[in-house]
């Protein structure tokens, strides 16, 4: 069968682009797999609303798993347990919404996807020519999307023109972006520049006096008063209707849940799945075969020890290099093919449960494999399901509440200087704080149409209700306030605190440069601060030396450019206090390789830049829409 598959492929490569096809049909069909809903109770089916403009589920979903299927790729068999990091379903959501809003930015601005350009893009399409390299031709190309595609080829081509209209966007509002020779220069020098050093650090750690009066408070203020500025915000009020606070209330009887695990079998099915769980010896694909040999042994003497009756977690906390799962004794939960790599699939579907396989290598080295369980290709029963099942029909029963009740209390409070007052009655507590872009309201978890609605706000205006993570908040501004120097008694600590690192950087300057000038060796030099001399590899502009705390201006000024050579020795002001350094290598810029590889580092620093511009772009714009998330969904997501 494998065989004919490949021989068709030869023959007619459109074949595997109708194969692609079939693979986003399933994505549809199995997508609920990532959100747990695809809307067969009642629900809506879009995830959110930009300016009104609905986002489809299935949209999601597709968009959900091509996101998956690259981190899967990306990070093999340690997926399943990056997984939760990487919030696949928050990224799915973010990118569709910022599309949106490029699309009716790209439609408001005049740009538009002709008829000519969308039968130029599918005439072309590589996976769309026959073996002579021509177009498959319009009938069979509607005949293979209306059978393969949901919504047939006029999805298809929707989405196709909206991709060329977002493309067509691109490129009309990057093109102000320019890189000069010099910013091209600086590019080259910090990939081609190098310099080591040997150095000593002399930390900030000198005997300095910690009292510091008000006077010099207020005098070093006055003087670095631009690092205490405040960012342009808002004084707030808020009170909030809690969902947490109403959830143990909510009660969701059996049958509701049956009737919701049985309306969504199709989420709940699997294929044959294994559990196991292992103990990892790591090695290097490429590391000598000494090395290999030595951990296949350590592999095998642990494989002797679990035939010997050892207990396997204990063993896989012990030796595991897998550090993930050797906290839960080895663990990997239960898996499918093809979520795994090959080797360690292999040896896991060939084993009998409660059984060890053989030693088994992979790219990431040798495994010690037990499988635990089995599962055939079914439904997940509904024991399995029934605590999640039941905390997203509770998490819908009291989002309905709680966005009840917050419209309530908008028509009760009415106008801002109502908010104390019904805020009172109702036994709500009004908290303050300030709002701006880099200064959230702690614990507020809020979502991004609760910034854009705070900050669209006037002074003494009442929000409707905001979605934040506890619930729902209703917010009153008090002022709006301009960019401005924050007071002095609000900043009077870090202000303090400057003061002290000022004295203690001094301290360590005024030590390093005495003891440069009594020592000619660096090494007698370290011996009389008890310091140690360390040495630097290759350093490019902007890249700090070890243990010297951050980038430092000074340090780099004297280690590149065209005076910096080889002997070069002096003291320089760091983060971590100061350095006596001496330069032992030398590698300039070379102005003729420069000259040879301007265009192609033209290209790819235009590439990054506009890629950077466009964002700056897209977050603006996102800045002023009225965006709407379906809180089943949303809720979905943050579960």
């Amino acid at each position: 069968m494998l065989n004919v598959l490949r021989q068709s492929f030869k023959e007619k490569p459109y074949l595997r682009w109708v194969l692609g096809l079939v693979a986003v049909s399933m994505v549809l069909y199995l997508g609920s797999f990532f959100v747990g809903d695809q809307g067969s109770a009642g629900q809506s089916n879009w995830v959110a609303r930009v300016n009104g403009a609905e986002i489809p589920d299935w949209r999601f979903r597709e968009i959900a798993q091509k996101i998956d299927d690259y981190y899967r790729n990306l990070f093999g068999e340690d997926y399943e347990q990056l997984k939760p990091q990487l919030q696949i379903r928050r990224q799915a959501i973010d990118a569709l919404i910022e599309k949106e809003v490029v699309l009716q930015d790209a439609r408001r601005i005049g740009l538009h996807s002709s008829a000519a350009d969308l039968a130029r893009q599918i005439r072309n399409h590589p996976s769309l020519q026959d073996a002579a390299g021509k177009f498959i031709g319009t009938e069979q190309y509607k005949r293979v999307l209306e059978r393969n595609y949901p919504g047939g080829y006029a999805a298809f081509e929707r989405i196709l023109a909206e991709d060329l209209l977002e493309s067509k966007w691109s490129s009309f509002v990057t093109q102000p972006v320019t890189v000069s020779d010099s910013e091209l220069q600086q590019i080259f020098r910090r990939r081609t520049e190098k310099t080591a050093i040997d150095y000593v650090v002399v930390a900030a750690d000198q005997d300095i006096s910690a009292e510091v009066s008000e006077e010099e408070l207020h005098r070093w203020y006055e003087e670095h008063v631009d690092e205490f500025t405040r960012q342009p915000g808002r004084n707030i009020r808020f009170v909030i209707v809690n969902r947490e606070a109403q959830l143990d209330s909510i009660a969701v009887p059996a049958e509701e849940v049956r009737a919701y695990y049985d309306g969504n079998q199709a989420a709940y099915t699997h294929p044959e799945q294994v559990r196991a769980r292992h103990i990892l010896f790591r090695v290097d694909p490429a590391a000598a075969s000494h090395e290999k040999q030595a951990a296949r042994a350590r592999a095998e003497q642990a494989l002797e020890r679990l035939r010997g009756g050892a207990d396997f977690a204990a063993v896989a906390a012990e030796l595991s290099e897998d550090t993930l799962s050797a906290a839960r004794g080895g663990d990997l939960d239960f898996f499918e093919r093809g979520q795994m790599v090959q080797a360690f699939e292999a040896a896991a579907f060939a084993t009998p449960p409660g059984s060890l396989a053989p030693i088994t290598e992979t790219p990431h080295g040798f495994h010690v494999i037990e499988v635990t369980d089995q599962r055939p290709a079914g439904l997940t029963p509904l024991v399995e399901l029934e605590q999640e099942i039941l905390r997203l029909l509770r998490f819908r029963k009291v989002d309905s509440l709680v966005a009840t009740e917050a419209e309530r209390l908008h028509h009760e409070i009415g106008s801002a200087d109502r908010l104390a007052e019904v805020a009172e009655r109702e036994g709500l507590k009004i908290e303050s704080a300030f709002f701006n872009e880099t200064e959230r309201v702690p614990g507020l978890g809020a979502t991004p149409q609760f910034s854009a609605s705070v900050n669209a706000l006037q002074r003494g205006a009442l929000s409707s209700p905001l979605p934040v993570g506890p619930g729902l908040a209703l917010v009153v501004v008090d002022e709006v306030l301009p960019r401005k120097p924050a007071p002095f008694a609000e900043v009077r600590d870090r202000v303090s605190t400057a003061v002290l690192e000022a004295r203690a950087s001094a301290a360590a300057i005024a030590a390093a440069r005495a003891a440069n000038d009594r020592y000619s060796d660096l090494a007698a030099l370290a011996r009389a601060l008890g310091r140690e001399v360390q040495s630097s590899t290759d350093l490019a502009p902007g890249q700090p030396a070890p243990g010297t705390g951050g980038f430092s201006a000074d340090l780099e000024s004297a280690l590149f450019g065209d005076g910096a050579s080889v002997g070069d020795r002096g003291v320089a002001p760091v983060p971590a206090g100061a350095v006596v350094y001496r330069v032992t290598r030398r590698q300039p810029f070379d102005p003729q390789r420069f000259m040879t590889e301007k265009t192609a580092l033209l290209n790819e620093a235009l590439a990054d830049r506009r890629a950077l511009y466009r964002q700056a772009i897209v977050t603006h714009l996102k800045q002023r829409q009225t965006v709407e998330y379906n809180r089943v969904w949303l809720d979905a997501l943050e579960g």
